[in-house]
This record gives C-alpha cells, structure tokens and sequence, in this order.
C-alpha cells in the first residue's frame, strides 16, 4: 500500500525532526527519523554496518516503537536517486499526473490515483506472465 494523504503536500511544508533519547538498538548506531503522519515516518537506521533509509508506518508495542509491514527500506543509493526527483514528483502531484521513476531493477517511486487521491508509491516490483506488478515490499 502506498502512502496517500487528502492532499499533495505543500512543498513548503518541512518533515519534523526527531531523533532518540539515547535508548539505541544494539543493531543501529543511526538513530533518526522525520515524522510524515502520526503513524508514517522516514526513518535512518544502520543494520549489518549498511545504512538504510525506512519509509514506513511504525507502532507501538509494550511501549517500543516498531516497524510496521506498510513501508520499505532504502539504501542510499537508492534514497539519492529518489530523492532527486523530489521536484519533478512535486510537479507531478501539482499536476495530479500519473508516472514511475526506477529506484533499481526491482524497485520503483509511483505517483498513483487512490481512491480520489494521488499517493506516492514505493514499491518493490516483480514479472508475472511476463507483466510487471506490485510486489508487498512498499
């Protein structure tokens, strides 16, 4: 499921910063994150020694902060090239336009109509009968 809002952002508006309170995970040296709703944030984590950039829904358990399902994980490869298309995506949902870019092989940025509104979509992809689909990674 991709992230959809009732409205495209305003390109003024600025991400609200975050960062932990010193309570590390064993697995992350990296600890920061940008809230985009309640619920969804962009999250920087490192894990195995390679930093990844999370976009996702996150809950909370037993008063721990997890990673939901609806969301994906970045390299920052990957963050760099999608994030340099911030403009054009921008324009895009100004213009309540329907496009793709490629992250990589396997994984795309969708701009797509969801129940009325434009979402982004970050999505990993997959061939079936020789047609590209979305995959639940996204």
């Amino acid at each position: 499921a991709g992230f959809s809002t009732d409205k495209a952002p305003s390109k003024k508006s600025k991400l609200e910063e975050t960062s932990s309170s010193g309570t590390e995970s064993k697995k992350s040296s990296i600890n920061k994150s940008w809230d985009l709703s309640s619920k969804r944030r962009v999250k920087i984590d490192s894990y195995r020694g390679q930093s990844l950039i999370h976009v996702r829904e996150f809950y909370i358990k037993d008063g721990k902060e997890l990673p939901g399902k609806k969301g994906i994980a970045l390299n920052p490869e990957q963050w760099k090239k999608f994030s340099s298309r911030f403009e054009e995506i921008n324009e895009s949902l100004d213009a309540e336009e329907e496009k793709e870019w490629s992250l990589n092989a396997t994984r795309k940025v969708r701009l797509v109509e969801l129940n009325g509104s434009f979402c982004v979509d970050i999505r990993e992809m997959y061939m079936k009968d020789n047609e590209e689909k979305p995959g639940k990674k996204g």
